[in-house]
Formats: C-alpha cells, structure tokens, sequence
C-alpha cells in the first residue's frame, strides 16, 4: 500500500470516526481479484462501501456518511428498523 493510499484511509477512518461511526473493513478474495467492504454504523444507521482497492472502499463510506447526515436523505429504512445504504464501486 502506497503512503498515499494509507493517508486516505487513515483520514477517511478518523472523519467517520468524528461523526460518531463505528467501523471496519474486510477484504475478500476470490479468483477474480479482491474486493473491499467497509462496514460503518452510527445507532440504527448503516453502511455498506464496496470496491476493488482499500482506499476506494474508505473513500466511498465517507461519501454515503455524507450523503446520509442529517435528515439522512435517501436512506431505505430496512424491515429490521436499520437505516441501510450501500454503495459498490470499480476502484
């Protein structure tokens, strides 16, 4: 990983950690390559950031958390009661 790729994801970390997020990432490989997942909640609202690089993945979790503050516009409410976005992106 670049120095540039852990800064992005260093500060894409502590700016949903400031808006109160819980977070966590995973990469899963397959046989087409790895993917990705950002895993982010804040009470009942929740986040979901998919792409084929680390930094990518962070970047498009930070990108729902601001779309979604707030009055938490376009968030589907899911059966359980969770507020629910996600995003899959190409990096």
């Amino acid at each position: 990983m670049s120095a540039t790729a852990a800064d992005t994801i260093d500060a894409c970390q502590a700016r949903l950690h400031a808006e109160g997020f819980s977070i966590g990432d995973i990469a899963i490989r397959a046989t087409k390559g790895t993917m990705w997942v950002v895993f982010a909640h804040r009470g009942r609202e929740r986040l979901v950031a998919m792409a084929r690089t680390q930094a990518t993945a962070w970047r498009a979790a930070v990108r729902l958390a601001v779309r979604t503050n707030g009055a938490l516009p376009g968030v589907v409410p899911s059966p359980n009661g969770c507020n629910r976005r996600s995003a899959g992106l190409s990096g």
